[in-house]
């Protein structure tokens, strides 16, 4: 073994107990969320979707990765710089805000059951499926897990009417900026596309996401996309979970090797030492 990449958290932790082994520690730009549907059932209400994002235990999320994991601070990785916004009321576990918010709800007693939908397989998705599993319940919400293969999930997030209440999705990135990340996932454009699964529909964001895209500015662009992360917070437009550390492990005697948060990064010249 010289070089293994996409690895499982406890994997990852098992090989680098081996000698000549370097494992990565780098922070990637892939984010995990749990797309909530905006626009029908339960979760189109605002508090319902505000009591779920505070009955998370995000701790725990962090515990199933082992730690090789870092919480997200809204929609953007906080290591995408100066465009993430440091100021956000993010939502941390706390049962009593989840109370009020559901209170505050069309449905202040609970006594309603969410789909998780996850990818068949996925461990990791499987166990943060059933940390909220448990949360909910102290809410009297039900929740009914459901396995399935992604491109049977990316049909049924096609339309709002078919989506999951609840889908686990992983996003990777294809360039470093903010429109990666914001425009797929709550432009009303891309609605039912696979990142845009909580069918997000904003005018509002949507006039500042285009503005962004079309200023050259940058000081404009920060301040742009501030507005935005500071919109999709208060919606709870979804659970945002978290971002992995690199799932890299390599050999000592493997030269070359520089991480690369954009997708694709492993199409770079390697070589042995020696």
């Amino acid at each position: 073994m010289q070089f293994i990449f996409d690895l499982q958290s406890e994997d990852v932790e098992a090989v680098s107990k081996e000698p000549g082994i370097i494992v990565s520690d780098d922070p990637s730009l892939n984010v995990f969320a749990i797309k909530l549907n905006n626009q029908q059932g339960p979760t189109s209400d605002v508090n319902v979707r505000k009591a779920i994002s505070y009955a998370m235990d995000y701790d725990a999320i962090i515990a199933a990765r082992n730690g090789r994991s870092k919480l997200l601070e809204g929609p953007l990785p906080s290591n995408l710089g100066y465009y993430h916004n440091p100021n956000l009321n993010l939502y941390r576990l706390d049962m009593d805000n989840a109370k009020e918010a559901l209170a505050a709800s069309a449905y202040p007693d609970g006594g309603f059951e969410l789909e998780f939908a996850y990818v068949a397989g996925d461990v990791i998705e499987e166990q943060i499926g059933l940390i909220l599993l448990d949360q909910l319940s102290q809410l009297n919400i039900g929740m009914t897990m459901t396995p399935i293969t992604w491109p049977d999930l990316v049909a049924r997030v096609l339309k709002a009417e078919t989506a999951p209440a609840m889908s686990a999705i992983y996003s990777g990135t294809d360039y470093a900026d903010p429109d990666n990340f914001l425009w797929q996932a709550y432009h009303s454009s891309q609605a039912g596309f696979w990142a845009a699964a909580s069918h997000y529909k904003n005018p509002e964001l949507d006039k500042i996401l285009e503005a962004a895209r079309a200023t050259a500015d940058h000081a404009e662009r920060v301040d742009l996309y501030y507005k935005a992360q500071e919109i999709l917070v208060n919606d709870a437009v979804e659970v945002w979970g978290h971002s992995d550390f690199a799932p890299e492990v390599l050999s000592e005697k493997v030269g070359g090797y520089v991480y690369c948060p954009i997708m694709g990064n492993y199409f770079q010249p390697l070589w042995l030492k020696d």
